[in-house]
């Protein structure tokens, strides 16, 4: 795969990989030797030891799926770190419409999903310096052309989806692209537009949902999303804020 040229920020250096543990470790490890250029993108067919959010894994099959981290030195606000993971979710979801022309939601507070099932997923890793973001690392992984998902019952892939073989290497500039795009709405502070985009594509934004709180069987309808990415309900007529891991959701 060649560095993009249609991008302004997203793509310009590629460190492409046969193997690694994880992308993400990789591309800790260059910033740690070094300041990498703002956008560098560490690409693998196979991940070994590949990272979920919350410590979760996550291991696809070798030159099947889209597996990729993002150097970004976002001028951000610890407060407003959310934002990054709000337009990667929205530059993930937009570039499988177009790679597809089937619509995916946003599952709170990482996942991209099709209907009851997950396509992909984002785990970004800040450093922090101060009140700001000194970097951070996007961590995506998309599920390609895998068919099966032996002990994962709501995975799924968008070859599964589409019936057809879909070339990796196109599908991942596409996606750098929205990225691109999506960041430099971040870099713009247009915050109002990123919420805007995102809630549309967030699912049961605005409708009731299922939740387990303490195991507990509850539903409450869904408000929105805080700049700090905590969930805001309605429950019973009072609203209620949920961090990450503090309910489990149920579709």
């Amino acid at each position: 795969m060649s560095p993009l040229t249609n991008t302004l920020i997203i793509g310009k250096v590629l460190h492409e990989l046969n193997s690694c543990d994880s992308t993400n470790n990789y591309a800790k490890d260059l910033i740690a030797k070094s300041k990498p250029l703002e956008g560098s993108v560490v690409i693998t067919d196979k991940q070994t030891a590949g990272r979920g959010q919350f410590g979760n894994s996550w291991e696809g099959e070798a030159g099947k799926n889209i597996t990729i981290s993002i150097i970004l030195y976002p001028n951000l606000a610890v407060a407003e770190q959310f934002y990054l993971s709000k337009i990667v979710s929205i530059a993930c979801v937009e570039a499988l419409k177009s790679i597809s022309n089937l619509d995916f939601k946003i599952k709170w507070p990482n996942d991209i999903y099709y209907g009851k099932q997950k396509i992909g997923g984002i785990l970004i890793e800040n450093q922090v310096s101060g009140s700001k973001l000194a970097n951070a690392v996007v961590g995506i992984g998309i599920n390609l052309n895998q068919e099966n998902f032996e002990g994962l019952e709501n995975a799924n892939s968008l070859f599964n989806l589409v019936r057809y073989v879909l070339n990796r290497k196109k599908c991942t500039e596409i996606l750098l692209e929205h990225i691109d795009a999506q960041y430099l709405k971040l870099r713009s502070k247009d915050f109002a537009g990123i919420d805007k985009s995102y809630h549309a594509k967030l699912l049961s934004y605005g409708e009731e949902f299922h939740y387990l709180e303490n195991l507990l069987p509850k539903k409450a309808l869904l408000l929105e999303v805080n700049a700090a990415g905590q969930l805001k309900v309605e429950v019973e007529g009072k609203e209620h804020l949920f961090n990450f891991k503090e309910i489990e959701w149920v579709l």
